[in-house]
């Protein structure tokens, strides 16, 4: 119907449709990548950056006795030390880094709605994404922000399937697991997780998703035991 209304043939409405999605998408990726030359350094980019690369070097270790002070958890320090290590020490890779998780977070979201409620309703997302000002800012900068975006992005676009594989499920407590190493204030979402699989996809896929979600998560504490465990239980 909407074809029918402006677009006299498929093919016009696939070039059209293609132009539009270059102009927003690769648009506001340019424009992101000049924005965040302009951003002010925020303290926590600072810890992130040299932490991360003090990690990856191995000159030191997450929570370890007479080491740095360690009030989050340690997946984003080592993704920006890792970066560092490819792209090069200093401000502009842990933003660049944070920049492209954000829109990779972005193209995401737009494969869910396009899946879910077609192509055009797809682009309504992306465009919604990047002329938010305040959420372009903070997914600019050089922290956890971007990163557990990504992550609890790729478990929306497991548990969203009609009817997910075992191997898929799996894959999607990971992808938490991972989301709940990046930042612990986003545990819920596990259990939301969880839920949601025994609610849609029954009880097979929700204790699938329950052991092995708890199972990634007792998996990426370990490395980390147990000094890991002040996040929990310090205020």
């Amino acid at each position: 119907l909407f074809r029918s209304a402006f677009f006299k043939t498929k093919k016009q409405e696939n070039w059209v449709y293609g132009i539009l999605f270059c102009l927003i998408f690769f648009g506001a990726l340019i424009y992101e990548l000049f924005y965040i030359q302009k951003l002010p350094l925020m303290f926590d980019e600072f810890i992130y950056l040299f932490k991360g690369n003090q990690f990856v070097q191995g000159a030191y270790q997450p929570y370890q006795q007479y080491g740095f002070y360690m009030n989050k958890m340690p997946i984003s320090y080592y993704l920006f030390g890792l970066a560092q290590q490819v792209a090069g020490v200093g401000l502009k890779t842990g933003r660049v880094f944070s920049v492209i998780m954000a829109f990779l977070t972005i193209l995401t979201y737009w494969g869910i709605t396009t899946r879910l409620r077609g192509k055009w309703a797809g682009l309504l997302i992306m465009l919604a994404f990047v002329i938010n000002p305040s959420l372009m800012g903070i997914y600019g900068l050089a922290d956890s922000q971007a990163i557990g975006a990504f992550f609890f992005a790729l478990s929306l676009w497991i548990i969203t399937i009609e009817s997910p594989k075992d191997w898929q499920i799996i894959l999607s407590s990971l992808f938490c697991a991972i989301l709940i190493l990046t930042r612990v204030n986003l545990f819920p979402v596990i259990i939301f997780l969880v839920v949601y699989h025994f609610w849609v996809h029954g009880r097979r896929a929700g204790f699938i998703s329950l052991i092995s979600s708890i199972l990634f998560v007792i998996a990426g504490h370990l490395p980390f035991a147990p000094g890991i465990i002040q996040i929990w239980i310090e205020p």
